[in-house]
């Protein structure tokens, strides 16, 4: 927006237009606690509660991140964490995804949990910016709504949720220096169920059910990486990668059938993707 704060007024009527579509669901996201004053933040849950759709923001993402918001905010105590600064506003809610949530102690998690706050668990983004390591086995064990994410292109390129499950268990091990946290199943559940938990989506996708929609992928468990296929969870979590998918159903309607896209102009997207890609070269050499 051109002016400070006037995303709200675009994702009002982004929601209003789009609420309702099978394929797309509007959300509110301001992008995180020290960048949206709590003003806004509060003006944010307010639109998100007025249309019954969720927010998403960006959560205890860094390790000075209170820091940063003490400096924006002068009543901030010294002792309070991020979770405790949005809980005391009165910003958490059920309908609240929270991306990363990587700097949270026990009584964090405990206010999360309590206020049903789902969470976005994106391994591979933390460690690619170096950004710290998630206390995700915590969560998983406490029971809070929490599902794999990827975060964004920017922040860990690939964005498959396949190549997550690995590196989710990679990292929840060597922080825990124990070998057998996230077992295959832990994985491909948080991978699925946990993250349509953490949307409150459950009852709409995240599993195959009556009364879900059809959104199935079919893997080739034949090609040679996928050998030995003894456990379809443990064949899924470490070694598939995303070519083993075949066949991929999105509310019961075929997008990719044998690695074919069946609905998107592959000619049409690259001549677009070209011209981006000029762009964000000249870009990232003011960056160096």
């Amino acid at each position: 927006a051109p002016e400070p704060y006037g995303g709200l007024q675009y994702a009002e009527k982004f929601i209003q237009e789009w609420k309702g579509h099978p394929l797309i669901t509007p959300a509110v996201g301001p992008h995180a606690p020290y960048t949206v004053s709590p003003e806004w933040l509060l003006k944010s849950r307010s639109l998100a509660e007025r249309e019954g759709v969720p927010m998403v923001i960006h959560m205890a993402e860094f390790a000075h991140e209170a820091d940063l918001i003490r400096e924006r905010i002068n009543d901030f105590p010294a002792d309070q964490s991020v979770v405790e600064y949005l809980d005391e506003m009165g910003f958490l809610s059920d309908a609240l995804l929270a991306a990363h949530t990587t700097f949270v102690d026990e009584e964090d998690m405990k206010i999360l949990k309590r206020r049903g706050v789902g969470v976005s668990h994106n391994p591979k983004a933390n460690s690619r910016a170096n950004s710290g390591r998630s206390p995700a086995w915590d969560m998983f064990k406490m029971d809070l709504d929490i599902g794999l994410g990827t975060d964004g292109p920017m922040s860990s390129n690939q964005m498959d949720v396949l190549n997550v499950m690995n590196h989710a268990a990679g990292v929840a091990r060597f922080l825990g220096g124990d070998s057998t946290r996230f077992t295959p199943f832990e994985l491909v559940y948080m991978a699925t169920m946990g993250g349509a938990r953490a949307l409150d989506m459950e009852d709409k996708i995240g599993s195959l059910e009556t009364g879900k929609k059809a959104d199935i992928v079919i893997v080739d468990v034949h090609a040679p990486n996928m050998q030995p296929n003894y456990d379809a969870y443990a064949t899924l979590a470490f070694a598939a990668y995303p070519e083993n998918v075949r066949t991929t159903i999105v509310n019961g309607q075929v997008v990719m059938n044998e690695r074919v896209l069946t609905k998107v102009d592959m000619d049409t997207h690259l001549k677009a993707w070209s011209k981006l890609t000029r762009r964000v070269a000249e870009y990232a050499k003011t960056l160096e």
